[in-house]
């Protein structure tokens, strides 16, 4: 998937917001008397759960950002009966209170979460609400966060609605010993390299309102961890129709396990992406004496088939000289597959197109670039198969994303200027070594490019790659570089 994940505030019904509230200083916690045995760490402690602060009620160093575990952050799952808790860090066998008060943080959309300031000696949190609750405390900021499971999704490329919409598993039983969310009859794919995840309210996360940027996952991938890998979709009964199921235990961290049982048969998917690796071709291509124009292609990537939509994406200089500012489509370096466009005459940026297995009846289907010349968004699309194919044109405005600049927010980008050379672009800005960043176009994470996973001192970037760091803060000019035409990039930052 993209790519840093983007981060999204939690979806709660409007009687959630009333599911946690902040007691009287009077409603603190009983404290057990607990002898000198107790592990150090953070405990969830009160009468929403049980007064023995045993391994089921330790929370785990939390989950940051993409990944990252940091210190002074905790988290857990939980089930909480009706009753009220407090957060209780012990350090050898001394316990430190902390509670507070509740409030709805609201993140710029209708989604919403409870977060409150971590007081010590504060009062207690009231649940007026049984069921599994996502936990978070944060000792930096001293904030904490209360968030009720209402509803696990399974999304991915291996469900029929891909990463755009989640398969819904709704609560199925909840109880101290248990809580289980079940989904039937998902349609599950392993076939083209289906991938999945689990996250919670429709939410991939939370943006919380402090002063590092801290996010908070509501997602689960790889290895139960929060944030995590996609997960690759590798069940023996390969395509079919299954019953998920996701299910709390108690225990330390997350405490949370998965499952697939297979129930009926679908449908073969017998289009394959494979088959099309498109690329583009033409007089209006760069690159050097034997990759620009006709002489060679440059390749799109193909990114996605979710839910039966399969799309292509690039991003490629073009030059809109006379006479020479062509350029066509066409799979595995052949004319035997090509896509043409309805008329011969482009002049908008968005234009559709159809494919061709006759080069011959359309030998001359060609685009012609009708604006400046610079870098080109790609976007090749079909959702029926390869039965009709569209085409999505846009001027690439290449910009730098990242806590080493100005942050990860979708409005931070550093934009950067063309070097109007068919080949770079450029901004010099301030870095800082404790961040890191990333190229993208448009200020979306359609298309991104970090650094190389499998080697991070390839000097080639990679789409979704990962993320970038300087050794040192200071000013610098960041120059994203292109010698083939868009096939490759590279970057320096002096």
């Amino acid at each position: 998937m993209k790519k840093s994940i983007r981060l999204i505030g939690m979806l709660l019904s409007a009687a959630a917001l009333t599911m946690f509230v902040a007691c009287s200083d009077d409603d603190g916690p009983k404290i057990p008397d607990i002898g000198p045995v107790i592990d150090n760490g953070m405990y969830i402690i009160g009468t929403a759960t049980s007064e023995d602060p045993g391994s089921s009620l330790l929370m785990t160093t939390g989950t940051v950002g993409d990944g990252e575990q940091r210190g002074n952050f905790f988290e857990t799952y939980i089930y909480l009966s009706t009753g009220s808790f407090n957060y209780v860090n012990y350090v050898n066998n001394e316990p430190t209170v902390f509670g507070g008060t509740v409030t709805t943080s609201d993140m710029g959309t209708s989604s919403t979460f409870g977060e409150g300031d971590a007081v010590v000696d504060g009062a207690a949190i009231s649940i007026t609400e049984a069921g599994l609750y996502h936990l978070h405390i944060d000792l930096t900021t001293n904030t904490f966060y209360v968030t009720r499971v209402d509803y696990f999704e399974i999304i991915g490329s291996a469900t029929e609605d891909g990463w755009g919409s989640g398969q819904e598993l709704a609560e199925k039983s909840a109880s101290a010993d248990e809580v289980v969310f079940e989904g039937t009859d998902i349609v599950l794919r392993s076939s083209q390299s289906g991938e999945f995840k689990f996250r919670y309210n429709s939410a991939w996360g939370t943006d919380a309102a402090n002063e590092i940027d801290l996010n908070i996952h509501s997602n689960f991938g790889a290895n139960i961890v929060a944030g995590g890998p996609n997960i690759a979709f590798t069940e023996a009964d390969g395509d079919g129709k299954y019953t998920v199921t996701v299910t709390y235990t108690p225990g330390p961290g997350p405490s949370l396990d998965y499952s697939f049982t297979f129930t009926g048969e679908v449908e073969e998917i017998t289009f394959d992406p494979e088959e099309y690796t498109w690329g583009i071709i033409g007089g209006g291509t760069q690159g050097t004496e034997t990759t620009a124009g006709w002489s060679d292609d440059k390749d799109l990537h193909y990114v996605s088939g979710d839910g039966g939509k399969y799309i292509w994406r690039g991003v490629f200089p073009l030059s809109n000289a006379a006479d020479n500012n062509s350029f066509k489509f066409r799979t595995d370096d052949s004319w035997a597959k090509k896509l043409i466009p309805n008329t011969t005459v482009v002049t908008d940026n968005t234009e559709a197109g159809t494919i061709s297995d006759d080069a011959a009846t359309n030998a001359d289907g060609q685009w012609f670039l009708d604006g400046p010349s610079g870098f080109y968004y790609f976007e090749i699309v079909t959702e029926d198969d390869g039965d009709s194919w569209s085409l999505t044109i846009d001027e690439a405005s290449w910009g730098v994303i990242g806590d080493a600049a100005n942050g990860w927010g979708d409005e931070d980008d550093v934009v950067m200027t063309y070097g109007d050379d068919l080949m770079t672009t450029a901004v010099t800005t301030n870095l800082v070594a404790s961040g890191a960043f990333k190229f993208r176009v448009n200020a979306s994470w359609d298309f991104n490019l970090g650094l190389d996973k499998a080697d991070n001192t390839n000097p080639v970037l990679a789409r979704d790659g990962d993320n970038i760091t300087v050794a040192a803060d200071g000013s610098y000019t960041i120059t994203l570089k292109t010698e083939d035409g868009g096939a490759t990039y590279t970057y320096t930052a002096e």
